[in-house]
């Protein structure tokens, strides 16, 4: 964390990330939080079994672990449940959807993540739970078979 040029990697699902950790980081750095969500097939699915690779994962309480032990499986975690997370620890929302949106794209040398004229206009509709409720593509709004 020392070094000013450092992105600093979180996975706000509770598990991988302790809820005062992720607060204090932000507060902290907020210019250089990033939010990862290291997710597995499972990614916003429910509690059930599942295959990562060729191993055996449970998810139970929406945590993913190899089957039969203790030892986590990367995570169900989406980035629109990582901002709910994160506001919900008490991020200033602001910091959190910049970790979700802008700032890794950044991190990865990507010309997105800001709405501005001529750019790529891809955007997500979030609601007072910060659930996606629609997808912004290229400028077309997205219909899924979800609803969204």
């Amino acid at each position: 964390m020392a070094h000013p040029t450092a992105w600093l990697e979180l996975i706000v699902d509770g598990t991988h990330s302790h809820p005062a950790l992720v607060k204090w980081v932000a507060e902290a750095y907020p210019e250089r939080i990033v939010f990862v969500t290291d997710a597995m097939a499972a990614a916003g699915a429910e509690d059930g079994d599942y295959i990562l690779g060729t191993l055996a994962v449970e998810v139970r309480g929406g945590v993913a672990k190899i089957a039969g032990t203790d030892t986590i499986a990367g995570s169900t975690l989406t980035l629109s449940k990582a901002v709910f997370n994160a506001v919900r620890y008490g991020v200033d929302p602001l910091v959190a959807v910049r970790a979700a949106t802008i700032q890794p794209a950044r991190y990865l040398g990507l010309d997105a993540g800001d709405l501005i004229v001529g750019g790529r206009a891809d955007a997500v509709g979030l609601d007072e739970n910060w659930a996606v409720t629609r997808v912004l593509r290229k400028g077309e709004w997205v219909s899924s078979p979800t609803g969204l």
